[in-house]
C-alpha cells in the first residue's frame, strides 16, 4: 500500500503580514481487493486584493479535483492514448473546473476573486495520471532512480505572473501528463518550495531527504516535523505558504 501524505504552513511573509494561508493540500488512498487507488493535489491561492477569497479557491479546487479523479478512477481502468487530450480536457478537466465553479459560485461576476493554481495526480494499478494549470511543481523518482518533472512547463507563468482555475479559458491552460509504470515516489509541492529550492537538483534532494527521513526515522515523526521543517524554509527563503503532497511506493 503506498504511503501518502500532505502538509500545508503558512508562510513567512503571510505571518508577519497577518495574512491567512493561500495553500491547500491533501492525499487520498484507497485500497481493497479490487482497487487500489491513490491521490495528491495542491492548489494555491493568488492572494492579494483582487483575489481576496483565493483560499478558498484553493481549498474548493483541491476536494473537487480529488472526488473527480476519484470518480474516473473507478470508471476507467484503461484508456486510448491518442484520446489523452480530449479525455483530459473533456471528461476531466471540464469537470474540475464545472465543480471548482459551482462550489464558488456559478455565473458568479467575481469568480476571480477565488482565482488559484492545481497540480494533481492520479496512480491506479493500471496507469497514472497528472494534470496541472498554473505554478507549482510535480517531481516524479521513477522505478530506475531518476527524478523528472513528467508535466510540460507552461512558460506563462513566470515571476507573479499564472494560469489560474478563474481563467475564462482554463480548459485549455490544463496541461497533462500519463504512464503505466509506478514511479517509486511523487512530490507535488506549491511554487513556494520551487521558490525556495529552485527547479532542479536543490528540489530533488529536498525530496530525496523527505523520503531517507522516512526510510530511518518512521513517517509519523517526518510528517509531524515537517510544519516546522516548511515553516523555516519559508522563513529563510521563498516567504511564501509552501505546501507538499506526496505518495511514496516504497
Amino acid at each position: 500500500m503506498p504511503i501518502t501524505f500532505s502538509k500545508s504552513v503558512r508562510g513567512a511573509g503571510h505571518v508577519s503580514a497577518g495574512k491567512e494561508c493561500q495553500d491547500y493540500s491533501l492525499t487520498l488512498a484507497l485500497t481493497d481487493s479490487d482497487l487500489d487507488i491513490s491521490i495528491a493535489v495542491v492548489s494555491d491561492g493568488h492572494g492579494g486584493e483582487r483575489y481576496s477569497r483565493s483560499a478558498e479557491g484553493a481549498m474548493a479546487a483541491c476536494l473537487v479535483a480529488a472526488n473527480t479523479l476519484m470518480d474516473f478512477a473507478h470508471t476507467s481502468m484503461i484508456f486510448e492514448t491518442k484520446k489523452i487530450d480530449r479525455m483530459v480536457r473533456q471528461r476531466i478537466a471540464n469537470s474540475i473546473l464545472a465543480g471548482w465553479a459551482g462550489w464558488v459560485g456559478h455565473g458568479n461576476n467575481d469568480i476571480h476573486k477565488f482565482g488559484c493554481t492545481l497540480v494533481a495526480y492520479l496512480q491506479t494499478p493500471w496507469y497514472w495520471l497528472a494534470l496541472q494549470i498554473g505554478d507549482g511543481r510535480l517531481a516524479m523518482l521513477k522505478s530506475s532512480g531518476k527524478w523528472i518533472q513528467p508535466i510540460p512547463w507552461d512558460d506563462r507563468c513566470i515571476l507573479n505572473f499564472t494560469t489560474s482555475m478563474c481563467d475564462e479559458n482554463a480548459n485549455q491552460e490544463f496541461r497533462f501528463a500519463v504512464g503505466n509504470c509506478r514511479p517509486r515516489a511523487v512530490f507535488i509541492g506549491s511554487d513556494g518550495i520551487d521558490g525556495t529550492f529552485g527547479t532542479g537538483v536543490k528540489l530533488y534532494n529536498f525530496y530525496s531527504h523527505i523520503l531517507k527521513s522516512i526510510r530511518e526515522e518512521g513517517l509519523e515523526i517526518v510528517t509531524d516535523e515537517l510544519p516546522e521543517v516548511l515553516s523555516h524554509y519559508s522563513e529563510i527563503g521563498s516567504k511564501d505558504d509552501m505546501s507538499v503532497a506526496a505518495i511514496i511506493n516504497i
